[in-house]
């Protein structure tokens, strides 16, 4: 399973400093902050809907990649 990459990179700090990559970068820099919060939650619920996302992609593939 390869990693979930952006096309685009978040950068966070004032100097951007720190490159959030994708959802599974965010949800590490999200486990990093004081959580809760109605943003928070919803960042992370996205980041996570994205990797489902992602894993049910990557088995579909393999059942339609699959010899008959």
């Amino acid at each position: 399973m390869q990693a979930l990459i952006w096309d685009r990179p978040v950068r966070l700090g004032t100097t951007g400093e720190r490159r959030i990559d994708g959802p599974q970068d965010a949800l590490q820099y999200l486990s990093e902050m004081p959580q809760g919060g109605w943003f928070y939650e919803r960042a992370r619920n996205r980041c996570r809907a994205a990797l489902e996302r992602r894993d049910a992609l990557d088995s579909l593939g393999k059942l339609s990649s699959a010899p008959q």
